[in-house]
């Protein structure tokens, strides 16, 4: 089975740089990580950045630190709105993302292009990317599209949030998997008819 891993990230870009704000990953099981980023400045950020991401974070750091106890942070625990991320430094980002991944993992997202990038660049050059990891995310949106099916990320009071908008990719992906071998999957790509629709409390 593969070992998948759902990932959303919050950015700052302005065309030429993308720098991580904030980063999600979610296991199948609903384990995950969610970190911020330290070392950004977010005095670079964009009007809407600043109005629709950054309070979401909660408390700033002072400064950039390392958390000894990052592992605290997987949890399998049922997540709520004010989920918090921990602040921490690009350095122990990229640790606990390559520790949390494991061997060979296959990763997906939504509207994934910026996410991937912001990823990959936390261990340097594509080159730099540890052992077994693909040079590519897998777009949960492209599978919608070319399944036919009509489901938005809903925009809702825990939209731009990092942890939230994974939880939201692993439950569409999940239930995309179950509907592909029904019948009713066929004939809904037959006539063209789409579903999967959002519905009240999709990323809960």
């Amino acid at each position: 089975m593969s070992n998948v891993v759902y990932i959303d990230s919050e950015f700052i870009e302005d065309g030429t740089t993308i720098e991580i704000i904030s980063l999600a990953l979610v296991r199948p099981n609903k384990e995950y990580l969610y970190l911020a980023n330290a070392d950004c400045d977010l005095s670079r950020a964009n009007p809407w950045v600043k109005e629709n991401v950054i309070p979401k974070l909660g408390p700033l750091p002072v400064q950039p630190r390392y958390t000894e106890h990052a592992r605290q942070i997987v949890t399998t625990a049922s997540v709520s709105p004010v989920a918090l991320p921990v602040w921490c430094t690009r350095q122990e980002m990229r640790h606990l993302v390559k520790e949390f991944s494991g061997e060979n993992p296959e990763f997906w997202g939504y509207f994934a292009d910026y996410d991937w990038v912001a990823v990959c660049q936390l261990f340097g050059t594509m080159m730099d990317l540890p052992k077994g990891w693909p040079f590519f995310c897998m777009d949960l949106k492209q599978s919608l599209v070319e399944a036919r099916l009509d489901r938005q990320q809903p925009e809702d009071s825990n939209a731009h949030c990092a942890l939230q908008d994974a939880l939201w990719i692993r439950q569409a992906h999940q239930e995309l998997a179950e509907l592909r071998g029904t019948a009713e999957f066929r004939f809904l790509w037959i006539s063209g008819q789409s579903r999967l629709k959002p519905q009240q409390g999709d990323a809960e």
